[in-house]
């Protein structure tokens, strides 16, 4: 799959599953030190998941290269924030910049969200701002894919 993005690579494989990947957009974040901020969603019913991209589009202000700790962590509301992945740490990115954020692998942590039910626990994304006076405002794009 040559010439292919990572993003595009993966939904190639997932058409083939016959996983759905749906795109929760969150926009205008602001990474701001101090400040995490907190969006929750609920997947289909039914269905298990796996994130599959995250991705910062439509930067309003600068990520500063001082601010190498800021990450998304994707997880569980009110318990472990990370269970479904976490990013690499943003770094700097200037305005109107985009980018697909690598997923690292948190230790033992397997990633799966598992089946949703009316009960389930919401998914919580957090954007942590890192240790560092942060700056950045930027739109998330978090990708995840549900299949049975």
């Amino acid at each position: 799959m040559a010439g292919f993005t990572d993003y595009q690579r993966q939904a190639l494989i997932n058409a083939q599953s016959g996983a759905m990947v749906l795109r929760y957009t969150f926009i205008a974040q602001d990474f701001a030190a101090g400040s995490n901020w907190v969006e929750v969603i609920r997947g289909p019913t039914g269905l298990r998941g796996k994130v599959v991209d995250v991705s910062l589009y439509e930067c309003t202000e600068v990520f500063a290269a001082g601010d190498a700790d800021a990450r998304i962590d994707i997880g569980i509301e009110g318990g472990d924030l990370d269970a479904y992945g976490r990013t690499e740490n943003i770094g700097a990115l200037a305005a109107t910049d985009a980018i697909s954020l690598i997923l690292t692998t948190v230790p033992g942590v397997i990633g799966i969200i598992p089946v949703q039910t009316n009960a389930s626990p919401q998914i919580q994304i957090t954007g942590v701002d890192g240790t560092t006076p942060t700056t950045g405002i930027a739109t998330v794009v978090v990708s995840i894919a549900w299949f049975i």
